[in-house]
């Protein structure tokens, strides 16, 4: 019984390492590029600044983007109904297993003015 629920206990403890992992810092080698219209920017949990995008039901967001400066009518003003460029950080967790929401790591208009920037 007790090699039983040591097994489990390691087993959830495994598990809640995948589910909890953080996000990595971004660099070139762990990010993508994403280009689509944003539909609109508002306020997410924790500070967030999430941008909801044209394509489906896809979100991207910028951690703690407030506590950065940055402002959501100021974003909503440049961006909403315009083609955005993402750098969006590969990561995956079965929490959001989809990828419907990916952290942010730059934003580029589509005339080359970068409005964020955090890649190493």
């Amino acid at each position: 019984m007790k090699k039983l629920l040591l097994g489990l206990g390691v087993f959830l403890f495994f598990l809640l390492g995948i589910i909890l992992r953080p996000v990595p810092s971004p660099t070139a080698e762990n990010t993508f590029t994403l280009t689509d219209k944003v539909v609109r920017v508002f306020e997410g949990p924790c500070n967030d600044i999430v941008f909801q995008l044209n394509s489906g039901d896809k979100y991207a967001y910028i951690n703690r983007g407030l506590e950065l400066g940055l402002d959501i009518e100021v974003l909503n003003q440049q961006l909403k109904g315009k083609e955005t460029h993402f750098k969006l950080i590969k990561h995956w967790t079965p929490l959001d297993w989809n990828n419907s929401s990916e952290s942010i790591a730059a934003i580029e208009t589509d005339q080359g003015e970068v409005l964020y920037h955090v890649i190493n």
